[in-house]
């Protein structure tokens, strides 16, 4: 992912949220850290709301990875890379360093902490291994995640080594819980908010407009269409207005759930659409219905979940909500 911030998402607001990252940077006055410090809240921020969210609801899911709720972050993959090193604080040969970590996960509870240099993943040695990389690219970032889940599925957990340790090395060994199998990603390019079967990725814009109930939403729509595999029936079935509004409705409803076993308040939903879908709404005029309606449904959906005895982490939603491009025929 090529992570240069521009001017314009400054002065939306993003600065505000510099000072809740626990980002160690060289200087809290530097403009110039500020950038950086605001993507790393807003990572942090996404890790915690989709690990809520994905580890909650895992008895449900059909499709289940071990996770440790961990973001690591490739330097290069900034459009400064030296930058960002003085930004986060450390040394010129820093290649990797913690770039978020979920509160309540695994990685939270090994006591990982963001902007720790990282230097291997199980026996991949970071300094040494990694491949070149121009300023601004996401392969090596991608690679990164790929050996942090390829150990989870061989072993059931991954080990990272970081400076420091009587050799001048620590190693900690982290075991995985089963989440929904999704990725969580800040777009910090420009890129829109998507799912795409794999990834969840939140425009970093939008991500910094939200409060909590109205983005757990949002992430949880998200994630709803990767569970229920929405990508995939799209590309069988064409995508068409009917079809892709099909999806949207089957996302909304899911949502709800989703948020009310991770205990969020599913009326962030009805929030999204009066207070920031409602002045959009010309972006989603043939894909989605109107925010009003996406309203309605919401709150109707909300209705059916306080009518369930379950508490929060029991709501079985898996015979309501089959994987559409599993059983389902287009309409």
């Amino acid at each position: 992912m090529a992570r240069a911030w521009q001017g314009a998402y400054l002065a939306l607001g993003l600065l505000s949220l510099a000072s809740a990252s626990p980002v160690r940077a060289a200087d809290e006055n530097d403009e110039r850290a500020a950038p950086y410090r605001a993507v790393a809240a807003l990572d942090a921020r996404l890790q915690t709301t989709g690990w809520r969210l994905a580890r909650a609801n895992a008895p449900f899911c059909d499709h289940v990875a071990p996770a440790i709720g961990l973001l690591v972050q490739d330097l290069q993959s900034w459009a400064e890379p030296d930058e960002a090193r003085e930004a986060f604080g450390v040394s010129d040969n820093t290649q990797v360093i913690v770039g978020a970590v979920a509160a309540g996960s695994p990685a939270a509870e090994a006591g990982l902490l963001p902007g720790q240099p990282l230097r291997t993943i199980t026996d991949y040695i970071l300094d040494i291994d990694l491949p070149p990389a121009a300023p601004g690219t996401y392969q090596r970032q991608t690679l990164l995640l790929d050996l942090i889940d390829r150990a989870l599925l061989t072993n059931g957990w991954v080990a990272l080594g970081f400076d420091g340790g009587t050799e001048g090395r620590q190693f900690v060994r982290i075991h995985g819980e089963n989440v929904c199998a999704s990725r969580f990603e800040i777009a910090s390019d420009g890129k829109a908010t998507l799912a795409d079967g794999d990834r969840i990725v939140i425009e970093g814009q939008t991500a910094a407009q939200l409060d909590e109930a109205p983005f757990a939403f949002l992430v949880a729509h998200e994630l709803a269409h990767n569970i229920l595999a929405h990508r995939d029936w799209l590309d069988q079935h064409r995508r068409g207005w009917k079809n892709v509004r099909r999806t949207e409705r089957e996302a909304d409803r899911l949502a709800v759930w989703l948020l009310a076993n991770a205990g969020y308040d599913p009326q962030g939903g009805v929030r999204l659409m009066r207070e920031w879908v409602r002045r959009r709404e010309g972006l989603f005029n043939t894909t989605h219905d109107a925010w009003d309606e996406r309203a309605a449904a919401i709150r109707a959906e909300i209705a059916l979940v306080a009518a369930s005895s379950a508490r929060p982490g029991e709501y079985d939603w898996s015979s309501r909500f089959s994987r559409v491009a599993e059983t389902a025929t287009a309409r």
